[in-house]
């Protein structure tokens, strides 16, 4: 017991550290300004956030009232089953991540003091899993708690709140400690088994249970709903299914590679120091991370034999498959940011709805940047850039189209269930396809000075030039307007690099 009392402390500490930081926004510091008028401005800071705090809970409480009415009992059901469908993805992304890499994080302080220390690795480990269920545990409670009074106001009936609060409390913690589990594994294996084999095996295994838990969870809904007793039952299993998972993980500490577990926290330790209150640049340290894994992972396929501009876009392709880390990007721009503009212009969401758009995507232009990606890595290696035979634009369009067909082909997949009723879909899929290429052309003006001594442009501008056009295009509720606005946009910026003299920023 003394282990865990020792690491409880430490955790502590850094839940200290974390708040003095977080109130050195509001100019005070809990350690240093420790007199009268300093206390009572911390308490009135404290006390200001728990007003807002409960303010935005109410405010939460109606809009999930009022929607959940205006779905219908129906889709209110789907949605209820989709909750019930969460805990197994979220075991899966977490069995995924900790068969990537040690679901335990570790500090240099914490390599040097804590996982070379003495302190058993049964503490350690069931510390971790502790707190990291608990936490999530504290994140759902309130999530259930909404689906709970959405329910009620769909159906007119359905479990208490806070029963309600419970379950999907427990029912996010039996994942995470299954995932837990799964990583534990990993890192008990001997280091003789092969990687891809005790890899491929859990993986098999976690999506066996995944399907099972599907399949279970689906077919209990209905009965969840019907009989009375579901309740006590769904808190049984979730209590038996923590207490088998807990134990389990502590049965498995004991066996944990300690050096293994080091050796994968090295990159996690040079960058943990980057976190919310760092004054270094995020992108720049999630930049460093990707790096780290791809020079970590190794290349792996081979590069197909093609030649002229076709070795461009077979290298871009390539790329793309190896630093995989980009795709969630590309998808929440073909699936999210570009589908929201389409309906947007098209009139969805009213006339607020394209400054909506216009701001969501200037705001996410570090997710959108990755289609330039490719041609951004060549831009940067002179050694490369020189030896290539294009242009600019010739560059930008050979290392982009790989990028840009996965996003078009994910944005005309969903724009037309996302259209606003009676849109025309034919030039809604043109001006998704222009819009993507859009946002290439504006990260290609980054590469391009258009006059000797003048500012060079930048991405943000670009995009912002491009949502104006299209936004006053759409104020006149015609489609066919609207489209061509972004082709004129996508051919004034091409023409634009073409004609630019190239830089390196």
């Amino acid at each position: 017991m003394g282990d865990v009392r020792l690491l409880l402390r430490l955790r502590v500490r850094h839940a200290r550290t974390f708040l003095v930081r977080a109130l050195h926004a509001t100019g005070s510091d809990l350690i240093d300004d420790r007199g009268w008028g300093e206390r009572s401005y911390q308490a009135y800071i404290i006390g200001f956030m728990g007003i807002c705090l409960a303010a935005m809970w109410l405010w939460l409480l109606d809009t999930v009232q009022e929607a959940f009415v205006a779905l219908g009992p129906d889709l209110a059901f789907g949605v209820l089953l989709f909750a019930f469908a969460a805990p197994a993805v979220m075991f899966s992304v977490s069995s995924f991540r900790g068969l990537r890499a040690s679901w335990i994080k570790l500090s240099h302080p914490d390599i040097a003091y804590v996982a070379a220390s003495p302190i058993g690795s049964t503490a350690l480990v069931g510390v971790s899993a502790a707190i990291t269920m608990i936490a999530g545990g504290a994140v759902a409670a309130p999530a259930g708690y909404l689906l709970a009074v959405g329910m009620r106001a769909a159906s007119g009936w359905f479990v208490d709140p806070l029963t309600t609060a419970l379950i999907a409390s427990l029912w996010t913690a039996v994942p995470l400690a299954a995932s837990r589990v799964v990583g534990t594994v990993r890192l008990a294996l001997p280091r003789t088994i092969r990687r891809w084999k005790a890899v491929a095996m859990l993986a098999l295994a976690s999506l066996a249970a995944v399907a099972a838990y599907g399949a279970l969870a689906i077919a209990w809904a209905p009965v969840a709903l019907a009989q009375s007793n579901a309740v006590v039952q769904a808190i049984a299993a979730a209590v038996g299914l923590l207490a088998a998972g807990f134990l389990a993980l502590l049965l498995l500490a004991k066996r944990v590679d300690r050096v293994r577990m080091v050796e994968e926290n090295a990159l996690y330790a040079d960058t943990c120091s980057f976190g919310f209150f760092s004054l270094l640049d995020s992108a720049t340290a999630g930049d460093y991370r990707r790096r780290c894994k791809l020079a970590r992972r190794g290349p792996f396929l081979r590069l197909s034999q093609a030649a002229g501009p076709a070795a461009l876009v077979a290298r871009a392709a390539l790329s793309l498959v190896r630093q995989y880390e980009g795709l969630p990007a590309l998808l929440m721009l073909g699936a999210g940011i570009t589908p929201f503009g389409v309906s947007a212009l098209f009139g969805g969401f009213g006339v607020a709805g394209p400054i909506f758009w216009l701001a969501m995507l200037v705001g996410l232009a570090s997710t959108a940047r990755e289609v330039t990606r490719a041609f951004r890595d060549d831009m940067r290696v002179r050694l490369v850039r020189d030896q290539l035979p294009y242009g600019t634009l010739a560059l930008l369009v050979g290392d982009s189209l790989p990028a840009f067909c996965l996003v078009t082909a994910v944005s005309c997949a969903t724009v037309p269930f996302t259209l606003p009723a009676g849109a025309p879909v034919v030039p809604a899929l043109v001006l998704a396809a222009a819009l993507n290429a859009a946002v290439v052309l504006s990260f290609g003006l980054e590469a391009v000075r258009l006059r000797s001594g003048s500012m060079r442009p930048w991405g943000e501008g670009g995009l912002a030039i491009v949502g104006s056009l299209c936004g006053f295009a759409s104020l006149s509720a015609e489609p066919l307007l609207v489209v061509a606005a972004a082709i004129v946009a996508c051919a004034t910026m091409a023409r634009m690099i073409r004609r630019g003299s190239e830089c390196v920023r």
